[in-house]
């Protein structure tokens, strides 16, 4: 069993924070393929409304998630879960 110092002394691992940082080189990623892709389609193949595209199912993908959450608190708050 570990103690609560050896759990901090484990927060100061290099090996840690390296492992961490790759989710975020990962993300980083994601949205630079994503402005290359948009970018190559408004300049060669002349769609204007390509960021727009982005932007609008940015929004409509998170809004599951966020209605379900907001059921979930509304559910909480009238004791219903």
């Amino acid at each position: 069993m570990t103690d609560f110092w050896s759990e901090i002394r484990l927060i100061d691992d290099p090996s840690i924070v390296s492992n961490s940082m790759v989710l975020n080189y990962i993300w980083i990623a994601f949205f630079l393929v994503a402005f290359i892709v948009a970018t190559v389609k408004l300049v060669f193949f002349g769609d204007i409304y390509v960021f727009n595209e982005i932007m609008n199912s940015t929004y409509d993908s998170a809004k599951p998630v966020l209605r379900s959450r907001w059921d979930l608190r509304v559910c909480w708050l009238y004791g219903l879960a």
